[in-house]
């Protein structure tokens, strides 16, 4: 089920009460994979698609659009199964499209409409891929400056290397950490590093972070512009599973007894309450059997204990929630630098199941909780929503709604959109207020996908209104496959 898991948090940035959109079709020709993307190439916004043709090649098309004007096809390029990974980065004049290969990272010389290798660095991925291509941010600003530097993990470590005002990179620096190696009986599977940037030590400064075991290993920054290659150790004072026991759990087979388990893992590690000092969130599943699950979410916020980040052992805060829990999702609705939590989930039982088989929906709860100006969460949500989710046992579909926060009417406080059917959205707009979703409701009609992961918000025109991007598969129907309706706000 957790696959199937529709919400997608994202920020819209429109004109106030600009909830109406002028449609726009594009043909692609192939069938679509990674979810499309916008990236500002030689200065102009551009929408980045990609899919498979007919002879099974995955393919990139550029496709540039404004508005009253048709998607014209500015670039097609073909993927070639040394290109593993791809992310858009920042860089001297905006924006290039990125590639991580065996051999290291090329981008995207949009002009002449060829890739061009701008460093070659170590990495875990040694072999071409035999799948399709996969977004990931490998390009991270680590040093603040505003442009993306190269972050990748090879069998040593992490490997940085910095991106200069020229946009020339500097040599990799490696940061020395062991890779997680899963073994089974035909196979093996290497597992990077948790790693974030955030300032540990409370210089000013970014520093790299990594999640090990039950501690943070921190590679602080020095006064060159890198970073410290003897990591400091800062132990977790936390009730978490050691890394034995989590690839215990994982992998268990169906032998573990579920009729008293607590699992609690890592969460999440982000500033939350916006004080500039990295939190963390752990999560626990709590099973009382196959059918009679519950979730906590603990937040510990980050504090200064001797120059160095540290956290409580017990939180700060605690959120519960009843069934099975879908991911967390941490988004500011309100708009007042502080990040909320919307805690998705299914209320799983025997009468449920056997309800859902025969009625062919089941309902997802969303709990939308609101931080305080302490950084604290009530311990019940500030505004509830539900949706359903659709299965149809016969073709073994699932119909996954669209349920997006954001902001429609430019008043940066984040409105809810949940889709009704699939033809229909509706908009509530969000009003400051604690109750988080208190204004007026709009619908907006148009076809829409079966799975709602794939409606997007994304600045298509780059007139700094965010549009939504919709991509349809054959599931949708065989007229639909490789379609892409773009609603350009207006």
């Amino acid at each position: 089920m957790k696959k199937f898991f529709p919400a997608v948090l994202a920020l819209f940035a429109v004109q106030a009460q600009a909830l109406d959109f002028e449609q726009v079709l594009i043909d692609t020709g192939l069938r679509l994979g990674e979810p499309a993307r916008v990236a500002k190439l030689d200065g102009k916004a551009h929408l980045l698609v990609v899919g498979t043709d007919a002879q099974g090649d995955q393919q990139l098309r550029i496709y540039g659009l404004q508005r009253g004007a048709e998607a014209s096809l500015q670039l097609s390029l073909d993927l070639g199964p040394d290109l593993l990974f791809m992310d858009v980065a920042r860089v001297p004049g905006g924006e290039a499209l990125c590639f991580l290969d065996p051999k290291g990272v090329v981008c995207l010389d949009f002009s002449a409409g060829a890739l061009r290798r701008v460093q070659t660095v170590s990495s875990l991925f040694r072999l071409p891929r035999i799948s399709s291509i996969v977004s990931s941010d490998f390009m991270q600003d680590v040093n603040g400056d505003q442009l993306d530097d190269i972050l990748v993990a090879d069998f040593t470590g992490l490997q940085i290397s910095i991106q200069a005002a020229n946009g020339e990179f500097s040599a990799p620096l490696g940061l020395p950490a062991e890779p997680e190696m899963n073994l089974s009986e035909n196979s093996v599977r290497y597992r990077s590093p948790r790693t974030l940037v955030a300032d540990a030590n409370f210089d000013g400064h970014d520093d790299v972070l990594m999640v090990e075991d039950r501690s943070l290993r921190v590679f602080p920054s020095n006064a060159l512009g890198g970073f410290e290659s003897e990591a400091v150790v800062l132990p977790l004072e936390l009730d978490l599973p050691s890394r034995a026991q989590l690839r215990e759990w994982d992998s268990d087979r169906g032998d573990i007894d579920q009729s008293n388990l607590s699992i609690r893992r890592i969460e999440r590690i982000a500033d939350l309450d916006g004080d500039g000092v990295a939190d963390l969130l752990t999560t626990a599943t709590h099973s009382r059997g196959v059918f009679d699950k519950s979730s906590d979410f603990a937040i510990h916020l980050g504090r200064n204990n001797a120059g160095w980040v540290s956290y409580s052992p017990e939180p700060d805060s605690t959120l519960v929630s009843e069934g099975m829990q879908f991911d967390l999702l941490v988004e500011d609705l309100d708009g007042d630098g502080r990040m909320d939590l919307v805690v998705p989930s299914v209320r799983l039982g025997l009468g449920r199941i056997i309800k859902a088989l025969f009625s062919g929906t089941m309902t997802m709860d969303l709990g939308f909780y609101r931080s305080d100006e302490q950084g604290l969460y009530p311990d019940k949500p500030n505004f509830s929503a539900s949706s359903k989710l659709r299965i149809d046992l016969k073709k073994g579909q699932t119909d996954v709604p669209a349920i997006l926060a954001a902001d429609f009417d430019g008043d940066e406080i984040k409105d809810l959109l949940v889709q009704q059917s699939r033809e229909e959205l509706k908009i509530t707009l969000g009003d400051g207020s604690e109750e988080l979703f208190g204004g007026a409701s709009h619908k907006v009609t148009t076809l829409l996908p079966r799975n709602g992961e794939r409606i997007q918000p994304l600045d298509v025109d780059g007139n700094g209104f965010n549009d939504l991007v919709i991509q349809y598969r054959g599931s949708d129907g065989e007229n639909l496959e490789g379609r892409i309706r773009v609603m350009l706000a207006l």
